[in-house]
C-alpha cells in the first residue's frame, strides 16, 4: 500500500531519529548513568514504505549526484586478495564475518574493510553484555548476531561494535540497519538520511570519500543539548553499513578519526 508523503515522512523521521537517538545512548551522554534506550512504537507495521512514490526525497539524486549507492565500490574483483589472504592466516574464517570482530582491543570488519584500534583504557570495546545494557537488545540476540548463528537480515539493527571513551562520552557505533524491516523499497543511504536531516538545523548532507569508499554523510552540529554526531551511511547487500560518531565535551573529530582506519 503506497501512503501519502506526511504518513512516510513522519514514518522514516521515527525510523532515523531511532537510528540517531539510538546510536547516541543513553549510557553515552552522562558518564555514571546507563540506561537503556527503547524504540519507538510504530504504526500499521504492514505498510509498504515506497521512496520511489514521494517527492519527499525526489531532489536528492540531483543534489547527491548518481553513482552514489557503493555498488562500484563493492566490486569483488578489486578487493585486495593478498591482502585478505594475510589476514585470513591471522584470523582465519572470522574475517569473513558479517558483524566483524574483537581482538586484543581493536575491533576488524574485514567485509567492510573498517577496523577501530583502542587502548583498552580511556577508549574501549564494549562487550555483548555492555552493548544489551546500553542498546536494550537482548545479549543472547548480541552474541548470536557476532557469532554468525543470527542475521542481520532477520532483525531491525544489529550492533557490530560500540567504542565508548569513559574521559568524554564520545562514542562509535558500528551497525547494520534493513531496511526490509521496516517494508523500506528503492531508498538509497542519501535519502534515508536527507529525512534525518530536517529535523536538525544546520545538518549538513554530503558524499565523503571515507576510508577508500564513498559514504553517505549526515553532520548534526552540537546545540546545548547535544553533542555534535556524524552518521556515515553505505549500502551492502541491500543493508545499510553505519557508522556513528557522537563527540561529547571538547572531543575533537580528529581524535576519534585518529583509531578508525582500513582493516586491509
Amino acid at each position: 500500500m503506497r501512503i501519502m508523503r506526511k504518513s512516510f515522512s513522519k514514518k522514516i523521521a521515527y525510523i532515523l531519529l531511532f537510528a540517531m537517538v539510538g546510536a547516541s545512548l543513553s549510557a553515552c551522554t552522562q558518564k555514571g548513568k546507563e540506561e537503556p534506550y527503547t524504540s519507538p512504537n510504530f504504526q500499521n507495521p504492514d505498510d509498504k514504505i515506497d521512496a520511489s512514490g514521494g517527492d519527499a526525497v525526489k531532489d536528492v539524486d540531483e543534489l547527491m549526484g548518481k553513482a552514489t549507492n557503493g555498488d562500484a565500490v563493492f566490486d569483488n574483483s578489486k578487493v585486495n586478495t593478498a591482502s585478505i589472504g594475510d589476514a585470513e592466516a591471522v584470523f582465519g574464517d572470522r574475517v569473513n564475518m558479517i558483524s566483524g570482530f574483537t581482538e586484543n582491543n581493536t575491533y576488524y570488519n574485514y567485509l567492510m574493510d573498517i577496523k577501530i584500534s583502542t587502548n583498552g583504557d580511556s577508549w574501549r570495546i564494549y562487550d555483548a553484555e555492555k552493548v544489551a545494557e546500553v542498546t536494550g537488545v537482548e545479549q543472547e540476540d548480541i552474541e548470536a548476531f557476532w557469532n554468525g548463528s543470527r542475521s542481520p537480515y532477520d532483525q531491525e539493527i544489529s550492533y557490530c561494535a560500540i567504542v565508548h571513551n569513559y574521559t568524554t562520552a564520545s562514542n562509535i557505533i558500528i551497525s547494520y540497519f534493513n531496511p526490509s524491516s521496516y517494508r523500506i523499497v528503492d531508498m538509497s543511504p542519501e535519502s534515508y538520511l536527507e529525512i534525518t536531516k530536517k529535523q536538525y538545523e544546520g545538518a549538513e548532507l554530503s558524499n565523503v570519500e571515507f576510508m577508500g569508499q564513498t559514504y553517505a554523510l549526515l553532520d548534526i552540529p552540537a546545540n546545548e543539548d547535544r553533542g555534535r554526531q556524524l552518521q556515515y551511511v553505505i549500502e551492502k547487500d541491500e543493508l545499510y553499513f553505519i557508522i556513528t560518531v557522537t563527540l561529547k565535551e571538547e572531543m575533537a573529530l580528529e581524535d576519534v578519526m585518529g583509531i578508525i582506519g582500513k582493516a586491509y
